[in-house]
């Protein structure tokens, strides 16, 4: 413990007892939480650009459309923010139907050729080996941006309760 010695008036001295250190383990944890708090607020700020309205990039960015391609167990189907292309069906033996798709995706990125992020839309019943087929050819034909979202088709679809049960 540190001693302090405090001189009050009438010449009389107090030797006063501080626990001095109580106050630096209270400061560092302090100073500890402080520092971690300003790290964690930078980590989860999100970054906004918006485009002016005389930006000359907002025209790069109609190029770009929303890819997403949607996969069950019968067929393969292209659907992108402009409207979506006929699906066609697995190959006899049960297999997708790969070379149509990397010819599909090879005439989309012909036309959009900043092109690089693609949905992959799953059903949750196909093996994960065809999965990594499909991402496979995706990057092949450059759409290296590859996100996958649980997917489930109309036609298996639960039946929906009737209503007033």
């Amino acid at each position: 413990m540190a001693v302090m010695k405090i001189r009050k008036g009438h010449g009389r001295n107090f030797d006063v007892e501080l626990p001095v250190e109580a106050y630096i383990a209270v400061a560092s944890k302090l100073v500890t939480y402080l520092v971690i708090g300003a790290v964690w607020m930078q980590l989860t700020q999100i970054e906004v650009a918006l485009p002016s309205v005389g930006d000359s990039s907002s025209t790069s960015a109609q190029q770009e459309l929303s890819l997403t391609i949607k996969v069950d167990e019968k067929q393969i189907q292209i659907v992108a923010s402009g409207g979506s292309l006929p699906p066609f069906p697995n190959l006899p033996d049960g297999e997708f139907d790969l070379p149509k798709l990397e010819e599909k995706l090879g005439e989309i990125k012909t036309k959009f050729q900043g092109q690089r992020e693609v949905i992959l839309a799953v059903q949750a019943t196909i093996k994960y080996e065809k999965i990594v087929n499909l991402m496979d050819v995706c990057i092949r034909k450059g759409f290296d941006g590859i996100a996958l979202s649980p997917y489930t088709p109309p036609w298996a679809a639960p039946a929906a309760a009737p209503a007033g049960k």
